[in-house]
């Protein structure tokens, strides 16, 4: 019988850096997303920036694409941070609702990462949060260590 190995693959620190530079960017345009945090995609260990905001259902995504892709045109990362690694959606997904119904009310997740945790249910890859709510703010935080959450706020399963 084979054996499961779950391998997290780490976000560079300089990712979780320039996210949190692009969100205070674009708050600082008034351009202001009510979530972001960095995402895994478990099937191939990629990591993408999810930007949520109640507007995208009602004036779509397009504007705040275009709006997202010149901060991060300006930042000047070229491939190794550009917008085909951003996800913006509206706030209804299952796993958007799940972390703001557990974590949204915090003073603040800036920097807090969950490994494959279920939260009421949802099955969360690993991610790394900078909000959940839009009174939370995105400062400095801890680009070098992330917070790792304790098992009380999310049910962690095994992770190597």
């Amino acid at each position: 019988m084979a054996d499961t190995v779950l391998v997290v693959a780490d976000l560079a620190r300089d990712l979780i850096e320039a996210g949190r530079t692009l969100i205070r960017k674009l708050d600082s345009r008034s351009v202001r997303f009510d979530v972001a945090f960095w995402l895994m995609d478990p099937e191939n260990g990629s990591w993408r920036l999810h930007l949520g905001a109640s507007s995208v259902r009602e004036t779509g995504s397009l504007a705040l694409y275009e709006k997202v892709d010149t901060i991060l045109t300006e930042m000047g990362f070229g491939v190794r941070f550009w917008i085909g690694m951003v996800t913006i959606e509206d706030l209804r997904s299952k796993l958007v609702q799940a972390l703001i119904s557990k974590l949204g009310s915090a003073e603040s997740v800036d920097g807090t990462r969950l490994d494959y945790a279920t939260v009421n249910g949802v099955r969360v890859p690993p991610c790394v949060l900078y909000r959940l709510s839009p009174e939370q703010p995105v400062g400095a935080g801890n680009a070098s260590s992330p917070r790792r959450r304790p098992s009380s706020k999310a049910t962690r399963h095994a992770a190597a």
